[in-house]
């Protein structure tokens, strides 16, 4: 028991010591201890090149703070129901689009995403398609008309 007692003593102040010599010897002055100085200049040093140029994107800024947050659907100024019907679909592996008239204008293609006349085309199925208007999402059916307020699904 004496014997375990007397290691045990020993062994405190011995395992203290290695650990400050290791600190010593491999953190105290070592790359750690470096002054910050000589890393900020080899930072200083290093040449950054410029990332290509891309397209800009066209400026959607005016759209967004034009546009009223609330569509008025009663009263003066108020928005008028766009007449939206569907005449054909296509869709390929990377693109999707719809031959639709808007307000009985002439048949265009708009490809998904795209806006016209206040009409963005957010989906195309199988047989419809889903458009966002200043009164909310609606549904389209080839050969159809868009339902009137109140008749299709809103968002």
């Amino acid at each position: 028991m004496q014997n375990a007692r007397r290691i045990l003593i020993l062994a405190l102040p011995s395992g203290l010591a290695v650990g400050a010599l290791g600190w010593v010897l491999f953190a105290g002055g070592g790359p750690a201890s470096r002054p910050l100085g000589e890393i900020e200049g080899r930072l200083d040093r290093l040449t950054i090149r410029a990332a290509p140029a891309r397209a800009a994107a066209p400026d959607r800024g005016g759209q967004i703070v034009g546009a009223p947050l609330f569509a008025l659907t009663t009263g003066p100024g108020a928005v008028a129901e766009a007449a939206i019907r569907l005449e054909g679909l296509a869709r390929s592996r990377g693109r999707a689009a719809a031959l639709v008239s808007i307000n009985g204008k002439p048949s265009e293609w708009l490809e998904l995403g795209a806006t016209r006349d206040g009409v963005t085309l957010r989906e195309v199925m199988g047989s419809k398609i889903v458009v966002d208007t200043a009164t909310g999402f609606k549904e389209v059916t080839l050969g159809a008309e868009a339902p009137s307020r109140g008749d299709g699904p809103t968002g």
